[in-house]
């Protein structure tokens, strides 16, 4: 079962998107690209040697951001009809779990399609996947592949693994020799609620997950895809040359069709 990992261009990071309403505060920070007839803006891209996929809950001064991590796995050497028996993907805590800035603390992260077309842009579709008006994690343009739910006695280094489903072991083959493009969101995110348990605090803090990222310094925690394929048989071939010289067949028979 060989690994793929996001290859050496650090093709992993984490893009933020923000909204600061004007008039009543509300946590409904959203999916879409309109919340409450405003329009949010999209954060910079960090390419680090950490992921984060959750929330920041600034409602002191009315901003809101949520924040996905990306991951574009390399298949360059995966070979085009293989058959993906099964998927995983595995990452490793950053940081140990904390209760009151709930971060790696009883939270569940999803695993879903990125549209952003083979990159780590900041961009809506990077934002906002494929559908980026009316995102919808659980329809067919921004298809589910998995999740994992990380409980609360989580340690720094601890790995994770979520294995995908049909719909992500079938994104994986039609990605046979590009990239698989992926991104990890948080359950305030996925189920698009800010109002879960455990209950996000007002402080200018992140609250979600942290994984090591391709750039960190030990190999041994960068994210990683684990796959196991079946190759498709290489092709008979039906025409056989022969140029000066002779083919002789003993006890059977040639049949060219």
């Amino acid at each position: 079962m060989p690994d793929f990992s996001p290859g050496a261009s650090s093709k992993d990071g984490y893009m933020s998107k923000y909204y600061s309403p004007s008039g009543t505060r509300s946590l409904s920070i959203s999916r879409n690209a309109e919340v409450n007839g405003n329009t949010p803006g999209y954060g910079r891209i960090f390419d680090q040697d950490y992921i984060y996929a959750g929330v920041y809950n600034y409602a002191a001064v009315n901003f809101y951001q949520i924040t996905r991590g990306g991951i574009l796995f390399d298949l360059s050497s995966v070979a085009a009809g293989s058959t993906i028996n099964s998927a995983v993907v595995k990452l490793w805590a950053y940081e140990d779990a904390q209760t009151t800035n709930p971060r790696n603390y009883d939270l569940d992260y999803y695993i879903v399609g990125n549209g952003s077309g083979g990159a780590i842009t900041n961009t809506s579709a990077a934002i906002n996947p494929a559908n980026d008006v009316s995102g919808d994690w659980t329809s067919s343009s921004v298809p589910t592949y998995g999740s994992t739910s990380m409980g609360t006695g989580v340690s720094q280094n601890d790995a994770f693994e979520t294995t995908l489903n049909a719909a992500g072991r079938t994104a994986i083959a039609n990605a046979a020799g590009s990239t698989f493009d992926i991104l990890i969101v948080s359950e305030y995110d996925y189920k698009d609620d800010f109002s879960l348990s455990p209950t996000l605090t007002t402080a200018f803090t992140f609250q979600g997950l942290s994984f090591y990222g391709y750039d960190t310094s030990n190999s041994s925690y960068r994210p990683v895809l684990t796959l196991d394929i079946t190759t498709p048989a290489p092709a008979l071939r039906k025409t056989i040359n022969i140029v000066g010289g002779s083919m002789t067949v003993k006890g059977g028979k040639v049949i060219l069709k």
